[in-house]
């Protein structure tokens, strides 16, 4: 059955128009009905044969209903928000019309360039016309999305309709954000190190006019003498993030990397992007940022 259900949904994905088929337990009623109508025939039972007609009318106004909800839901757009592995990923799909009452029914599906599928689950109603939904999906990486595809079952799970709108995007899941401390051979590169702003780099003898709040009051106490705590201000430095000076797997290296371009973005510091296939320039700012993280995502 899943079989034939793939094999019919692969087929209906070139048109446009709403197709309908009895599901799993659409067709255990219409074997049920159909057995109960032969019996009633045979023993000339009209109490049973006025049952069989009114399943039957049950079951016409459960195809139709089914089909309206699909029929009147005109796909207008889709806006999914790049986001992390960890967060919870949404997205909000816009529809031409109004949306039905028993909109709770609609579902939505993801089909992408390669003709694998992304599950979704509608979480609530924005307005008259828009729906939010989260992304069943924890895995970074770059999706290209070429079809939009909602479907339902309806309250009675009796039918299976679905319908199948172009839609031409890419959203990204970067990965996790997660940091492992670790000695590097190379010292002087404050991007392998959970780094501040600015970082604490030696002291000199304390000269008047100097920031008294650097002065390392615990030095005082052992020698008698003002010392000043000099820092190394990264702000103003290029910081390389590099994929080769990560440890760990492949994934956990990317999770190091996503985690430094997240914190020096928040610091307004400028980093470059050093990836065994690609490197990024150094810079700073959003574009920059969102730049560093696909790159990481599609890796």
């Amino acid at each position: 059955m899943k079989k034939l259900k793939n094999k019919i949904e692969t087929l209906t994905q070139k048109g446009k128009n709403v197709y309908i088929v009895p599901s799993r337990g659409g067709f255990k009623y219409i074997f049920i009905n159909f057995t109960l109508f032969l019996i009633s025939l045979s023993y000339a039972n009209n109490m049973a044969l006025l049952i069989t007609f009114l399943m039957v009318a049950y079951l016409i106004l459960q195809m139709l209903d089914v089909h309206r909800i699909i029929l009147e839901s005109l796909f207008e757009n889709c806006l999914i928000t790049d986001d992390f592995a960890e967060s919870q990923n949404t997205g909000l799909i816009h529809f031409k019309n109004q949306l039905p009452q028993n909109f709770r029914h609609i579902k939505m599906e993801l089909i992408l360039e390669d003709k694998s599928k992304v599950e979704t689950e509608v979480i609530k109603k924005i307005n008259e016309t828009t729906l939010q939904f989260k992304i069943l999906s924890e895995l970074r990486g770059a999706y290209t999305i070429s079809k939009i595809k909602i479907y339902t079952r309806g309250g009675s799970n009796l039918f299976y309709v679905w319908r199948y709108f172009d839609f031409k995007s890419v959203y990204y899941i970067y990965p996790k954000k997660s940091y492992s401390h670790f000695e590097s051979k190379n010292s002087n590169d404050p991007a392998l190190f959970n780094l501040t702003e600015e970082e604490f780099s030696h002291h000199t003898p304390y000269v008047k006019g100097q920031n008294a709040n650097r002065i390392d009051w615990k030095v005082f106490a052992r020698k008698d003498q003002l010392y000043w705590k000099k820092h190394i201000d990264y702000s103003s430095k290029t910081i390389s993030i590099s994929f080769t000076n990560q440890k760990g797997s492949v994934e956990e290296k990317l999770q190091n990397m996503s985690f430094l371009i997240e914190k020096h973005f928040k610091a307004g510091n400028s980093w470059k992007i050093v990836l065994p296939t690609k490197s990024i320039a150094a810079n700073k700012g959003i574009k920059h940022y969102k730049e560093s993280m696909e790159s990481i995502s599609e890796f």
